[in-house]
């Protein structure tokens, strides 16, 4: 599987659908009763026609639901709760409206919201610090996100001068026992691939066992003295080193996944990774919103899926559309 890449995020695009009416309610909608007036004036033009009415109603509600994204990511993206909240009431308050303005011409409208997926920029700009979580008490070992779809962007900047000394080739157990970091990422099926971080002879080494239990042979690399150095898991690479050959396993696992840090106090440095998740992938007390002290997570909105059902008389229509969200 190649969920795990650069491409995929690349691909999906990040389409905001923001029209005449999402960009109105980003300046208007304080409230967030994304008024049914844009399905009122839809209804004015298409006439009476059921089938007109029904496409002009999916949509206005698809302009909605993109309407309340924009809003939730650029005023509430202060954790993942308000932003899943504040979906979850625009979208319910543009519903509740457009059924009203419905009822008037004897049908019956409604937009649900099914499901949403949430992007996060999950980063520590921090040199000094080690990889514990942004907890009010740290754990060297901790989960990033959970329910994971995709992974993109994940670099690692490590020092190796912070990092815990082991075996050139020592086997996994060795490596664990030393308490050396490691990323480990398990997914759905119970597989899991761990990359291992750490010193040997003024070297950064690194290791990865893959989903089937293989330890690969160790990349390493000696970095000029006090300076950091890049591991790219999504590129394959170790700055100063080229390729890494076993670092191309990453991409091996199905999704939804889960990415953890163990013994965080192990390294020091920076890090950066982009996660397509769940809405509650990502714990927020793990992350603070002060740069300087810790990780962040700063989130938003990837897409929406919702369902519209209208139906009159004559007409009863029922399904599910997923409206691209982002920035």
């Amino acid at each position: 599987m190649d969920y795990l890449s650069a491409a995929r995020a690349s691909e999906r695009g990040q389409v905001l659908l923001v029209t005449t009416f999402g960009i109105a309610v980003l300046f208007v909608a304080l409230t967030l009763v994304l008024n049914a007036s844009a399905f009122a004036q839809t209804m004015a033009t298409t006439g009476s026609d059921d089938t007109r009415e029904t496409l002009g109603f999916t949509a206005a509600a698809t302009d909605g639901v993109a309407g309340s994204m924009a809003y939730a990511n650029a005023n509430r993206n202060e954790s993942q709760a308000a932003l899943r909240t504040e979906l979850e009431s625009s979208v319910a308050d543009w519903s509740a409206a457009a059924d009203d303005d419905a009822a008037m011409r004897g049908g019956r409208a409604d937009v649900t919201l099914v499901d949403s997926t949430h992007e996060t920029r999950i980063a520590q700009t921090v040199s000094s610090r080690d990889f514990r979580s942004g907890a009010a008490s740290p754990d060297a070992d901790w989960t990033v996100a959970s329910d994971v779809v995709a992974v993109s962007d994940l670099r690692l900047n490590v020092s190796e001068s912070a990092l815990v000394e082991s075996d050139l080739d020592g086997d996994a157990a060795t490596l664990t026992g030393d308490g050396v970091y490691r990323v480990v990422v398990t997914d759905a099926d119970g597989d899991t691939w761990r990359l291992f971080v750490y010193a040997n002879q003024s070297a950064v080494v690194v290791r990865v066992e893959d989903a089937t239990g293989t330890l690969h042979s160790p990349c390493k690399v000696t970095g000029p003295p006090g300076q950091l150095v890049r591991i790219d898991p999504v590129a394959g690479t170790i700055d100063g080193a080229g390729s890494c050959s076993a670092l191309a396993t990453f991409g091996d696992l199905d999704a939804p996944a889960s990415v953890a840090f163990r013994a965080g106090d192990s390294v020091a440095g920076t890090y950066t990774m982009l996660v397509e998740h769940a809405p509650t992938g990502v714990d927020d007390g793990n992350f603070g919103l002060d740069a300087s002290t810790g990780p962040t997570a700063d989130g938003q909105i990837a897409s929406a899926t919702v369902r519209v059902t209208y139906v009159t008389a004559s007409v009863e229509y029922v399904a599910e559309t997923t409206v691209e969200g982002g920035a």
